[in-house]
């Protein structure tokens, strides 16, 4: 229940049982005593503030099960300093090496690579993840199902007008990004062709691809842009022409190529008498 044992002062031990199969929000804020708690196996999510101020919990059990984290569980103030606080985080960050997990939540990342491959078996990428360091290129493992809003930095905090993020990869789709096409928008999209080149017929999906097709300019491997072309679904005979301009004005002259030989490969070039009938309408 919400704040079951809100302001508890003098609770120091608590052990959940296994038969609880859900933990409200605020369920032990301001519990300034807390010292060791055990979350059964089964929990599946920790809402806002769920430990909020619970400033002496040093012996935090947390399942596997656990997929999601609020921004907020623990503090919002330490949203982005996961070094003060509450001791149970400060332990947690400094025997995780570059990646702080909580379940199976990606709660931080600590490192300083350029390119990041994220661990197998995450399902969730939490708020503020990347706050201390964005990476040039992040590899996302297709075990993810939830990457939250405010995951990654958008811009350098020095210079807000530089993005940090340029290539972001998900399930086997990468994008590279820009400042007008970031990665909210690319997540988006990946998650629009991957429903495509399942074999979706989703109506929405295909309006989708059509009306942003081109932000599949900023695709960066072209097997993904002719698995695109194969399913035959989003380039058709009337916005190809003006496709294949776009790629040349953008000097995207590998998709540009690719598109050519599709429109061939269909049969969509009239012959020359054609093109001397239809324009003097003999």
């Amino acid at each position: 229940k919400e704040r079951a044992f809100y302001k508890c002062y003098n609770l120091k031990r608590i052990v959940i049982p296994d038969s609880v199969q859900f933990i409200d929000e605020r369920a032990f804020e301001f519990c300034g005593n807390l010292n060791h708690i055990r979350i059964p196996d089964g929990i599946s999510s920790l809402g806002y503030r769920t430990f909020g101020d619970c400033y002496s919990l040093s012996d935090l059990k947390i399942p596997l099960s656990v997929v999601k984290i609020h921004g907020c569980t623990f503090d919002c103030r330490f949203s982005y300093d996961i070094d003060s606080g509450i001791p149970w985080i400060r332990k947690l960050s400094e025997n995780s090496g570059d990646f702080v997990i909580i379940g199976k939540v990606l709660f931080r990342y600590r490192g300083n690579q350029k390119k990041v491959i994220v661990p197998d078996n995450i399902v969730t990428i939490a708020d503020h993840a990347f706050v201390h360091f964005t990476p040039e290129s992040v590899v996302i493992p297709d075990s993810v199902t939830l990457i939250e809003k405010d995951a990654f930095n958008l811009f350098d905090r020095f210079n807000p007008e530089t993005p940090i993020l340029r290539r972001i990869e998900y399930h086997h789709i990468a994008f590279l990004l820009s400042e007008k096409f970031d990665y909210r928008q690319a997540l988006k999209l990946i998650d629009n062709i991957r429903k495509l080149l399942s074999g979706s017929e989703d109506a929405d999906v295909l309006n989708y691809l059509r009306e942003h097709r081109t932000d599949l300019l900023f695709l960066d491997r072209l097997d993904t842009f002719q698995r695109i072309l194969d399913s035959e679904k989003i380039f058709t005979k009337g916005n190809i022409d003006e496709f294949i301009r776009y790629t040349a004005e953008n000097q995207k002259h590998e998709f540009q190529i690719m598109l050519i030989n599709y429109k061939q490969e269909k049969g969509w070039y009239e012959d020359i008498k054609s093109i001397i009938r239809n324009k003097f309408k003999l």
